[in-house]
């Protein structure tokens, strides 16, 4: 006895395959997990887990990326998830603008967006207004005048009343330890 019907059947079943729908993939959902200030790790899995349970295939996206509207593309992501919009790096603002503008979609929680701009001067993520209170203090990196007592010697007054009489002196209480103003 022979087998002569496996080739019958064979072509029966690639032919039902074929008639098979094709099975998109999922669309692509960025989730920000950057370690920024304000983070919150439990709200982030949560909202990972609500996207997938909503048919996304959800992927985290650290800071650079998220500024970089190279990597953040319509094309790439269907959908930014922001669990925390209101502290966002401030270097975002083109990637975000460019990425809506090119249809993408955002959920932004704790909006409005950028209530804090973030910056990363320094390798750690701070609000501008925390790094020049923080930093106030430190000297210039290029000092024009150092105001030892005698470089004033060298300075002319120029004015249209010269009938008003100056005085000027440096003093050792200057803007950071060891200055003079």
């Amino acid at each position: 006895m022979g087998y002569s019907w496996i080739p019958g059947l064979t072509a029966a079943a690639l032919g039902l395959i074929a008639m098979l729908p094709a099975v998109a993939e999922p669309p692509k959902a960025a989730v920000l997990r950057a370690g920024l200030p304000g983070e919150d790790a439990i709200l982030a899995d949560a909202v990972t887990a609500e996207l997938a349970r909503a048919g996304y295939d959800a992927a985290a996206i650290d800071a650079d990326e998220l500024c970089d509207p190279a990597r953040l593309t319509p094309g790439r992501f269907a959908l930014l998830a922001l669990p925390n919009a209101a502290e966002l790096p401030a270097a975002a603002t083109e990637s975000i603008d460019a990425y809506l503008r090119g249809g993408g979609d955002v959920i932004a929680l704790n909006a409005p967006l950028w209530q804090r701009a973030l910056i990363r001067p320094d390798g750690e993520w701070t609000d501008r207004d925390s790094y020049l209170r923080e930093h106030a203090a430190d000297p210039p990196e290029h000092v024009l005048f150092d105001f030892a007592p005698d470089s004033l010697a060298g300075w002319a007054r120029s004015t249209a009343k010269a009938e008003l009489g100056v005085r000027h002196e440096t003093v050792a209480e200057g803007p950071g330890a060891g200055q003079r103003a």
